[in-house]
C-alpha cells in the first residue's frame, strides 16, 4: 500500500468518517457488514440471521453493501475535503 493511502487509512478523521457511515448504514447491509467483519460470521450464518435465501444470495447482498458503503464513505471523505484521486503509479507499483 503506497504510504498516502496507509496514511489515509490511520487518519482519525477519516476513520471517524468510515464508523459513522456504517453506524447509520441500515439493515440488511448493516447488520451484515457486522456480522462478516467483526463476528467473523459465516455466509450460512449471516443467510440464517437475516432470512436471505442461502450463502451464495448473502455473500451477493455483502458485496452490493460493501459497495454502497464504500461509495457513501468516499463521497462524506471528499465533502470533507480529502483527495482520493487515485494517484498513478509506474508497473512495478512505485510512485
Amino acid at each position: 500500500m503506497p504510504d498516502e493511502e496507509l496514511a489515509l487509512c490511520k487518519n482519525p478523521e477519516v476513520l471517524s468518517r468510515l464508523g459513522n457511515e456504517l453506524e447509520h448504514t441500515p439493515d440488511p447491509c448493516g447488520k451484515i457488514i457486522r456480522m462478516y467483519y467483526y463476528a467473523n460470521a459465516t455466509m450460512e450464518e449471516i443467510a440464517a440471521e437475516t432470512g436471505l435465501k442461502n450463502a451464495q444470495t448473502a455473500k451477493a447482498q455483502k458485496s452490493q453493501c460493501m459497495t454502497d458503503l464504500i461509495r457513501r464513505v468516499t463521497d462524506a471523505l471528499r465533502r470533507a475535503g480529502f483527495d482520493l484521486t487515485p494517484k498513478k503509479r509506474n508497473r512495478n507499483g512505485k510512485n
